[in-house]
């Protein structure tokens, strides 16, 4: 979880894959669009019990008309969701299928914050 504020771009633009930077890049709200993304690789990096030893470059998080979608990555697969709340943005990653909007379908020993 961030707060939607003062994003640090730079880390994008030296870490990020391409089309994440294009993506941040292209928004109405670049704060919003990065911490997104951050949360997101965040998530996914604690998903794959690597943590921080995985570089954010090593794997793509990808926009989507229906969210984001893992893309480029060696790891393990990966489903996303993000959703903001008070102003911070909140990610969590599962390699099933879940729904932040249906809470009874998370099995919280499977997902990563």
């Amino acid at each position: 979880m961030e707060k939607n504020a003062n994003a640090p771009l730079e880390v994008a633009e030296h870490y990020f894959y391409h089309s994440e930077l294009a993506y941040i890049k292209a928004a109405k709200n670049k704060d919003k669009a990065f911490f997104t993304l951050w949360t997101l690789k965040e998530s996914y990096m604690k998903m794959t019990g690597r943590g921080m030893s995985l570089p954010l470059d090593s794997f793509e998080v990808v926009p989507t008309a229906d969210g984001f979608v893992l893309g480029k990555s060696s790891e393990r697969p990966c489903f996303f969701e993000t959703m903001e709340f008070d102003g911070y943005i909140f990610s969590v990653s599962s390699e099933r299928a879940f729904s932040l909007h249906n809470p009874l379908e998370i099995v919280f020993d499977d997902i990563y914050v």
